[in-house]
């Protein structure tokens, strides 16, 4: 399948035995590593094969700027020990995306500076010494909204009906979540405190 093998063969000067590696790439890609150390009493070997992909991440808690999240990851042998994992964080809007490392081989990140009530994606990827998986299943999660730190703007008022007026208002710039209604609160002129809420 296009694969490249590459040899190492290297004295060990500190004790009389010889290190043998092989390297297997695709693509560029280190997908597999084989090492045999012999020495005249033994012969040992160890193998790498690139893990497979975690679980899609689930959330655990959440903001309107950031997310926990939690996967699980089922490995052989071969693909121990895992060095560490990384989480790959998609906007779903405008498919921008950036990666994050977990900490040490941790199955649990938490994802901040966030945008509110914005869709995201997650997936991760797991990492030993033959190389890196591909990144798992996603998961979508949409952060929580804000309130609007601006009031709206009334654009214009005018009488309809008797005892009635039609207000036209634009909503704030800085929406962060939908819109699900407005306040309104009426006085008289001559009144110093509002005498109704809408």
């Amino acid at each position: 399948y296009g694969c490249e093998i590459k040899t190492h063969m290297a004295p060990d000067f500190e004790s009389p035995q010889l290190v043998r590696r092989l390297d297997w790439f695709h693509d560029d890609a280190l997908v597999a590593s084989y090492q045999q150390i012999q020495n005249p009493i033994n012969a040992s070997s160890i193998r790498n094969v690139r893990p497979v992909a975690p679980s899609s991440p689930e959330v655990k808690a959440f903001s309107n700027r950031s997310v926990t999240l939690v996967w699980n990851h089922n490995t052989a042998k071969a693909h121990r020990p895992i060095l560490r994992f990384s989480v790959v964080v998609r906007t779903v809007e405008d498919d921008s995306r950036f990666v994050i490392p977990a900490p040490s081989n941790a199955t649990t990140v938490i994802v901040d500076n966030l945008s509110p009530h914005t869709l995201y994606a997650f997936a991760v990827r797991a990492e030993n010494a033959a190389g890196h998986s591909p990144f798992g299943p996603e998961t979508r999660f949409r952060t929580l909204g804000e309130a609007p730190t601006s009031p709206p703007l009334v654009l214009a008022i005018r009488n309809t009906t008797v005892g009635c007026v039609s207000i036209a208002v634009e909503p704030p710039s800085d929406m962060q979540g939908e819109l699900v209604g407005y306040h309104l609160l009426l006085q008289r002129l001559d009144d110093n405190e509002p005498r109704r809420e809408l």
